[in-house]
């Protein structure tokens, strides 16, 4: 118990309760600091994690919107009505040069690489000074894209990795349905549609719980006639 000094004004403090009144401040001060930086922290890595996966998401996009963007050509030619070689004699859709899925080697998963070909260069002619004979395929957890070599496979030639550091691709798959659009019955000859499915699993190398499946489907311009 403090007891107050003869002659000292009532209305004057006590230093003993200025010192208990100022660490009781400075505690719940520290306490509001510390509640508001822990709330601050987390905002920030809440923030980080959606910004890294926003840009997760648009480097698979990115990846998407290249390979149907380029898918689409396969099989063009640039044949006029001049042309020595009749229309259904397309030499990019041979079968050496159609549109073929495999897989780049026995690790990899069926399904998991497509080739094919398309006039790059419109000389009307399979060849050339430009290479004419494309493809992308899934190894070793990136996307590749062939970018030349002498044996048209999935499983030689030259392939580049167009994928992103941060990404992990698990899946990568290709399907191909055919639908005859001309004559719809008894066809000697015929127009076929081509539709391809793509399909592609991938998480973030910096963040494995985001795992992201993206399905996307292209109409081969240029139809089969046979």
């Amino acid at each position: 118990m403090l007891i107050r000094p003869p002659g000292l004004s009532k209305h004057l403090p006590i230093k003993g309760f200025i010192t208990i009144d100022l660490l009781i401040g400075l505690s719940i001060g520290l306490i509001i600091s510390a509640s508001l930086l822990a709330i601050w922290l987390q905002l920030q890595i809440s923030t980080s994690k959606s910004l890294s996966l926003i840009r997760f998401n648009q480097d698979l996009q990115a990846i998407i919107h290249v390979m149907a963007g380029d898918i689409r050509r396969a099989g063009y030619w640039a044949w006029t009505p001049l042309s020595m070689q009749p229309i259904s004699q397309n030499p990019f859709m041979t079968p050496t040069n159609a549109i073929t899925i495999d897989k780049a080697n026995a690790t990899e998963t069926d399904a998991s690489c497509l080739i094919y070909s398309y006039d790059l260069n419109q000389d009307g002619q399979l060849g050339g000074a430009l290479v004419e004979q494309f493809g992308f395929r899934l190894h070793n957890q990136a996307i590749e894209m062939r970018t030349g070599g002498s044996t048209f496979s999935c499983s030689a030639g030259s392939w580049q990795d167009i994928s992103q550091t941060d990404l992990v691709i698990t899946t990568l798959n290709f399907s191909i349905e055919n639908k005859i659009i001309y004559p719809i019955t008894g066809c000697v000859t015929c127009i076929t549609r081509q539709l391809l499915s793509i399909t592609l699993i991938a998480h973030s190398a910096s963040h494995a719980t985001q795992t992201t499946t993206l399905k996307h489907t292209i109409t081969i311009r240029n139809d089969l006639l046979s």
